[in-house]
């Protein structure tokens, strides 16, 4: 019966992956300003950050709300009720700070193990790039995967990492592709490893109601 608050924990999953990516491959970008290849991208992330922080403090600030005319738009939509609950749920999360800083951490975390996995496989395949370049540009990449296009970003990835990874001398388009792929891998690897939890049959969406069955039987 709350469907607006499902809706946003998964569109704040989202919002919270997109911002542990910016965090990483922000402060990585800072550590590589001597390197050609990693500032345009780094001056990216941090406009991407910008952007994201002021359409941020207008939407949950009540007084920017008002005279930017936020919620009269919300309200005039079509599908107003809809609109209107997710809006409250989302503008509920304005109360949860600690929560939401506590998950953003938790994906830089998440990010940088992949990151790192994703760059010992370049470096097994030959990539000579330095490390800092690598996390600086792959969560760019992974930011593009998360456009619903292609499974797993297939060809968006490559699209976005061949101009600004591949070089003669440092890493060869094969070796790009290749490694992109393994780490589409480990993806699927470690996701089906959440699926033994599924199989052990006692995971419910609603275990109050099992509970309830189980007392009129």
């Amino acid at each position: 019966g709350r469907r607006a608050d499902a809706v946003m924990s998964v569109v704040f999953d989202r919002i919270t992956g997109l911002l542990g990516l910016i965090v990483l491959g922000g402060v990585a970008g800072l550590c590589m300003l001597d390197d050609v290849r990693a500032r345009p991208v780094t001056a990216f992330i941090w406009s991407l950050a910008g952007f994201l922080g002021l359409a941020a403090a207008v939407y949950f600030t009540p007084m920017l709300r008002r005279r930017l005319g936020v919620n009269w738009l919300v309200s005039h939509l079509p599908g107003r009720r809809l609109l209107e609950s997710v809006d409250r749920a989302a503008v509920a999360y304005r109360h949860h700070k600690r929560e939401i800083v506590l998950a953003i951490l938790i994906s830089v975390g998440v990010h940088l193990c992949l990151t790192i996995a994703t760059s010992m496989v370049g470096y097994a395949l030959g990539v000579t790039h330095r490390m800092g370049l690598l996390i600086t540009v792959l969560p760019v990449l992974f930011v593009g995967a998360a456009v619903p296009i292609s499974y797993q970003g297939l060809g968006i990835m490559e699209g976005i990492g061949i101009p600004l990874l591949v070089s003669p001398s440092l890493c060869t388009a094969n070796q790009l592709i290749s490694m992109l792929v393994l780490l589409r891998l480990f993806m699927v690897v470690y996701a089906l490893a959440g699926a033994l939890f599924l199989l052990r049959g006692d995971i419910h969406m609603h275990p109050q109601e099992i509970g309830e069955e189980a007392e009129t039987t």
